[in-house]
C-alpha cells in the first residue's frame, strides 16, 4: 500500500498547472502533459470530472489519504474527525501514515517532524478520555463531563485545587516540534489496564495540580506539552504509595547514614593529627634523655630500642588507621548500594542524583584521609631516619655504619608500609 501511494504522491507532485480550491476541496488540472496522474486517479478509481475543454477535476476527499496544502491549512482544518486516513501535506512534501505510525519526508523516514504525529496522537489522548468519562456503575471516573459540541472538558478533586475546565481544541493543535507526544500518550492509556487500579488515580490530582496553576485557555496545550512530565511525577507519587515509601524518609536515612560516616573519618583525622602533633614531641624528648646521657652508650643503646619499638607500634596503628578508612569506604558503599536498589531508585535513577553529591564528598574525605597517612609515613620515616643518625652519631658509629643503618630502615619501613597497602588492597 505504501508504495503505491508514494508512487501516487510523486506523479501528483511532478504534474503541472495543479490548482486547489481550498472552499471545495477540489484539485483541478489540465489533461494535456498530466496523463501519469490520470492514470494513477484512474487505479485508485477515483472519479474525474471533466470541467472545461481539456480540464479535470477531483474531489480531494476522494484521495486515499487527506489532503493538505500545507502546514497552515492543516492547522485549519484537521480535527478529531480527520483520522480516517493516512495525512499528506503538499508544500511541505510531508506524508504520515496512521497504519504504520512513520512520518515521510520525501519518502525518507524522518524523526524531526512531529507536528502531524503530535495531532494525532493529541486527538487519540482526548478520544481515550471520553470514555472515562462519569459512569454511574463506576466507583472512580477520571473525567466528570466531557462534551464535544461545546468543547469542554472537567475533572473535579476533593482536594484545594477543586474543579477544572479545559477549553478541547476545536482544529489543529500547534504543539512544539521538541516535544515527543506518542510515547506519553502511549503510557497514559496503558496506565488504564485492569491491573494498574490506583495509578489513574495519582495521574489524575498531578493533572488536576498542573493544569489549576494555569488559565483556562491555555490548558489543552499544557496538557499536550507537559504530558511527559505529569506521568512522570505520577508514577512517582505510585511508587511511593504502593511501596509505601517517601523521597522525605529516604533522604532523612541517607542524610543519617552520611552523618554515621563523616563522624568516623572524623575521629580518625582526629587521631591521625594527634599521632602528628605528637611525633616531634617524642623525638625532642628522646633527643634531651640521650643529651643528658651522652657519656652512657647503654643508655642511648636503650633509647634507640625504645624507639625502634615505638616506630613499629607507630607503623601498626597507621595500618589499623587504613584498615578502618577501608572499612568506612566498603560499608558506605554497600549502603549507597541498597539504597539505589530501592524500587524508588530503580524505577527514577535521576532522583538519585542528590544522594550521588554526597557519595562523591565522602569519597573525597576518604582520598583526603589516604593521602594525610601516607604524607604522614613520609614525614614519619625521614624524621625517625634523622633521629635513629643522631643516636648512632651519640654512639661513635662510623659513618658507613650509619649510612647502612639508615638505608636499611628506611627501605624496612617503606616495604612494610607498602606490604600493608597491598593487603589491604586484595582484601
Amino acid at each position: 500500500m505504501i508504495s503505491s501511494i508514494k508512487s501516487f504522491i510523486n506523479t501528483l507532485k511532478s504534474s503541472d498547472n495543479l490548482n486547489i480550491d481550498k472552499e471545495r476541496y477540489t484539485l483541478t488540472f489540465p489533461s494535456q502533459n498530466n496523463a501519469p496522474l490520470i492514470n494513477e486517479l484512474t487505479n485508485f478509481n477515483i472519479n474525474i470530472d471533466e470541467v472545461g475543454h481539456g480540464k479535470h477535476e477531483i474531489n480531494l476527499d476522494d484521495l486515499p489519504f487527506i489532503f493538505f496544502q500545507n502546514r497552515n491549512d492543516f492547522l485549519e482544518r484537521i480535527s478529531r474527525n480527520s483520522w480516517s486516513k493516512s495525512i499528506f501535506s503538499f508544500e511541505e512534501d510531508i506524508y504520515y501514515s496512521i497504519e504504520n505510525d512513520e512520518t515521510y519526508k520525501s519518502w525518507f523516514s524522518t524523526k524531526d517532524y512531529y507536528l502531524i504525529r503530535n495531532n494525532y496522537f493529541a486527538y487519540k489522548l482526548l478520544l481515550f478520555l471520553k470514555t472515562q468519562e462519569h459512569n454511574e456503575n463506576s466507583a472512580f471516573y477520571f473525567v466528570d463531563y466531557m462534551n464535544w459540541d461545546t468543547y469542554h472538558l472537567v475533572l473535579t478533586s476533593l482536594k484545594k485545587d477543586g474543579k477544572i475546565e479545559v477549553l478541547l481544541p476545536k482544529a489543529g493543535i500547534d504543539i512544539d516540534e521538541n516535544i515527543n507526544l506518542p510515547s506519553s500518550v502511549k503510557e497514559f492509556i496503558s496506565s488504564f489496564e485492569e491491573n494498574n487500579k490506583h495509578f489513574p488515580k495519582f495521574i489524575k490530582a498531578e493533572l488536576i495540580g498542573c493544569l489549576s496553576k494555569v488559565e483556562k485557555r491555555k490548558r489543552a496545550n499544557i496538557l499536550f506539552m507537559k504530558l511527559e512530565e505529569i506521568m512522570y511525577l505520577a508514577s512517582q507519587n505510585f511508587e511511593i504509595y504502593i511501596h509505601d515509601l517517601s523521597i522525605e524518609n529516604l533522604k532523612k536515612d541517607f542524610i543519617e547514614y552520611k552523618n554515621k560516616y563523616f563522624i568516623q573519618l572524623r575521629d580518625i583525622l582526629s587521631k591521625l593529627t594527634s599521632q602528628l602533633i605528637s611525633l616531634p614531641i617524642a623525638i625532642g624528648a628522646a633527643a634531651f634523655s640521650t643529651y643528658k646521657v651522652s657519656d652512657s652508650n647503654y643508655t642511648i643503646l636503650l633509647i634507640l630500642v625504645v624507639f625502634l619499638l615505638y616506630i613499629g607500634y607507630t607503623i601498626f596503628l597507621l595500618k589499623l588507621q587504613r584498615e578502618d578508612i577501608e572499612d568506612i569506604k566498603l560499608s558506605f558503599a554497600t549502603d549507597f548500594r541498597n539504597l539505589g536498589e530501592s524500587p524508588f531508585f530503580i524505577r527514577f535513577p535521576n532522583e538519585l542524583k542528590e544522594f550521588k553529591k554526597t557519595k562523591y564528598n565522602l569519597e573525597s574525605r576518604i582520598s583526603s584521609l589516604i593521602q594525610a597517612i601516607d604524607v604522614y609515613f613520609m614525614l614519619f620515616t625521614i624524621s625517625s631516619a634523622c633521629f635513629i643518625i643522631y643516636l648512632e652519631n651519640q654512639l661513635k658509629i662510623s659513618f658507613i655504619g650509619i649510612f647502612w643503618t639508615s638505608l636499611i630502615l628506611i627501605v624496612g619501613l617503606t616495604s612494610i608500609y607498602i606490604f600493608n597497602r597491598t593487603l589491604l588492597k586484595d582484601e
